[in-house]
């Protein structure tokens, strides 16, 4: 009953299209403009920019220091976060409903970009619009008036497809068909191990990094590894930067280059360590859990609620097939789910008899159309012609 009413829903809205991406738009700094206009990829055709990949690498990467009160991230933390791979992401999405909005007609003509750039604040001088101020902007941040209205025409079509979906009602039979499946919730643990991270847990001693950085040419290939990350790194002397981060950077470069077997042996030592803590109860499985969380840097989510509509609510997420066998097998087995970057372990325990009362929010509209929206983005991921340079998320 659940896969019928999720695919009658889809193939109704996919025609008018649901999406909702919110664009991460020009202004987050200087920094996030430098570079050239080269091209890391396509979306049915659109071109990816090597200047929009920076900009939101570092967006992503500042909003995540933040969230760690301001210290700058490691470069382990950043492949552990998978920053890189999460910003491309962004913008092949991004793209896709650039493209949507295309072809539902909602692109601004030349008037309407024209009025959206005269009213941003950027360029204001006692709240009128100063042409000077404009050109100056742009031309310290490297843009063309060509290329910042092509931008803002990006983002303006995106943004009317987000519109369109807050019109757009729910019958009340479909929401309380929704809000059956959401009643059957199940008490889970979950732990997700990031594979991109796994190399940055193969041991390296530092004799053999300093025997490793006594090579020029690694010496430079350092270097070179240093210079592409490097704005995404706290502000200070470039040469001093390069100094703190040099061991740990040949570090990643000698874990690259150890045999996939070696990776193999630690992703099977750490399913086995979380399938031991898994097999511990109440305090005693959280405590385990949590020391496996800090020692590795994974991703867990302890005593949670998975519902069989929304899936955990906790930061760990899992797709619908997930979500529908852990409700069609045994309550109390854990399940090993590979999905491609992640593999993600749960443990069952029971239904869930918790307070959840922030998955269920006033505006129930509004929330549904959020999943909708998410399951027609996935639909139209798997449409779209998606051709990207896998080095700029290496």
């Amino acid at each position: 009953m659940t896969s019928r009413f999720r695919k009658q829903t889809t193939s109704l809205f996919v025609t008018i299209f649901i999406g909702l991406i919110v664009v991460s738009f020009l202004f987050t700094g200087r920094e996030s403009f430098r570079g050239g206009a080269n091209s890391l990829g396509q979306v049915n055709g659109h071109r990816i920019t090597l200047k929009e990949f920076q900009n939101e690498y570092q967006r992503m990467t500042e909003f995540y220091t933040n969230m760690m009160g301001g210290k700058p991230l490691s470069t382990r933390q950043i492949e552990m976060m998978n920053i890189r791979q999460t910003a491309m992401n962004n913008l092949v999405q991004q793209k896709i409903l650039f493209d949507q909005g295309l072809g539902l007609g909602l692109a601004p003509g030349p008037l309407e970009v024209g009025e959206s750039i005269k009213s941003l604040p950027y360029f204001l001088t006692n709240e009128t619009f100063d042409l000077a101020k404009y050109k100056a902007i742009l031309r310290a941040n490297g843009l063309t008036p060509s290329e910042f209205e092509d931008s803002q025409r990006e983002a303006i079509t995106v943004k009317k497809v987000h519109d369109l979906l807050s019109l757009f009602p729910f019958s009340s039979g479909a929401l309380g068909a929704i809000e059956e499946f959401r009643n059957q919730k199940l008490k889970a643990h979950l732990v997700a191990i990031q594979k991109s991270a796994v190399p940055s847990l193969i041991p390296v001693s530092k004799a053999e990094v300093d025997a490793f950085l006594e090579e020029g040419v690694n010496d430079r290939r350092v270097r070179s590894l240093f210079d592409s990350r490097k704005d995404s790194l706290k502000s200070g002397d470039t040469e001093a930067l390069y100094e703190d981060h040099r061991d740990d950077l040949a570090r990643e470069l000698i874990q690259r280059s150890k045999s996939t077997d070696e990776e193999e042996k630690i992703l099977t030592r750490l399913k086995d360590e979380i399938t031991t803590a898994f097999g511990r109860r109440g305090q005693g499985l959280v405590r385990e859990i949590r020391r496996l969380e800090k020692r590795y840097g994974l991703s867990v989510a302890v005593d949670t609620e998975i519902n069989r509509y929304d899936g955990p609510t906790g930061s760990v997420a899992l797709g619908e097939e997930q979500v529908a066998s852990l409700f069609q097998g045994e309550k109390r087995r854990v399940h090993t789910f590979e999905d491609g970057p992640r593999v993600v372990m749960v443990k069952l325990d029971g239904p869930f008899e918790g307070n959840t009362s922030e998955k269920n929010p006033p505006d129930m509209d509004g929330a549904f159309s959020n999943k909708f929206r998410q399951h027609i983005m996935a639909s139209l991921r798997e449409k779209a012609t998606v051709k990207v340079d896998s080095r700029t998320i290496q």
